[in-house]
């Protein structure tokens, strides 16, 4: 999935959201991650991980809503990816990543 980059405040929140869907596919289990690493180093540190909740209630949809809070935003470097893995144990199916998404990080409100 492409998504144009973002552009966040050190120090703030951030949330996001997605919806997947796979005609008959039962989401209950999935496991959805957001990794946070830097840009130049996509595959090294992990320096953050978005807390994520998955409604999976109906069949063959996912709706996601992921948050990085504050404190998690204060520390990333100036550039960053998101990167969202999905991944259904004992169905044989993923990890997947479905997006990332480079999230640029502008200085917090005190330090213009």
């Amino acid at each position: 999935m492409y998504a144009a980059p973002r552009t966040i405040r050190r120090g703030d929140k951030f949330a996001f959201s997605w919806t997947m869907s796979k005609a008959g596919f039962d989401f209950t289990g999935t496991s959805f991650r957001a990794d946070v690493r830097a840009l130049n180093d996509p595959d090294g540190t992990l320096l953050a991980q978005a807390t994520i909740t998955a409604d999976t209630g109906t069949l063959g949809i996912a709706t996601c809503v992921g948050v990085l809070e504050g404190t998690q935003t204060a520390g990333l470097p100036s550039s960053v990816v998101l990167e969202i893995e999905v991944e259904k144990s004992g169905a044989s199916w993923g990890p997947y990543t479905i997006a990332r998404l480079t999230i640029n990080v502008d200085r917090d409100y005190a330090h213009p």
